[in-house]
């Protein structure tokens, strides 16, 4: 009789302890509400830097790229550029926005000269684009703009085009600061200029 309790009790305990085993093992590979390693992945904090471009950038990447056009028209561009302004749009967009808003003005102004500019103003970053060209038209220059103004739309932003007769037109793409920048009693970045003898690609 003592022989067969203590078979029970023998039996009890290694069931027992296989069900421990087995539970614990079910605890690991479940997590127990603990994300498991294969599972678990860093937190993305590059996605939103992702869809911020600089102005500075973007206006020197649009004049590194249309420096034969500017050579063609005989065109001189001066650049004052503000660094640090950073809008909410993908540089690359931003570049394609800076370059077309070069594109029309160069080709309506040959032989002209141009004041391309980055600055902040009231929460919001003006690319702008001035030449002195006084036989074009606002409405004329609207007209060539029109898909420029609807790509800048789609960033939540807005392109003014301003002719001053006799003096010569304005183009401005608007966009929303993707940081507030502190104030700094520094001047802009250093001016710079193209030419027919001066590559764009030393500016900035």
């Amino acid at each position: 009789m003592g022989t067969i309790w203590l078979a029970y009790i023998v039996t009890a305990l290694a069931a027992s302890g296989l069900f421990a085993a087995v539970g614990w093992r079910g605890r690991i590979s479940t997590g127990n509400g603990f994300p498991r390693s294969s599972d678990w992945r860093p937190t993305d904090t590059s996605a939103s830097e992702a869809e911020i471009g600089d102005a500075a950038e973007a206006i020197r990447v649009a004049l590194k790229r249309l420096h034969a056009l500017i050579q063609d028209q005989c065109a001189r561009v001066d650049v004052a550029a503000e660094a640090g302004l950073r809008v909410r749009a993908r540089g690359e967009v931003l570049a394609d926005m800076a370059g077309e808003l070069l594109a029309l003005g160069v080709r309506a102004g040959a032989g002209g000269r141009f004041l391309f500019t980055a600055s902040r103003h009231a929460g919001r970053v003006d690319i702008s684009l001035s030449d002195d060209c006084a036989t074009d038209s606002a409405g004329l220059r609207r007209s060539q703009a029109r898909t420029l103004a609807q790509q800048v739309a789609l960033h939540g932003g807005s392109l003014e085009i301003v002719n001053q007769p006799r003096q010569g037109t304005t183009m401005t793409i608007r966009l929303a600061c993707a940081v507030e920048a502190p104030l700094r009693a520094t001047p802009p970045a250093a001016t710079a200029e193209t030419s027919r003898s001066q590559p764009a690609a030393q500016l900035l």
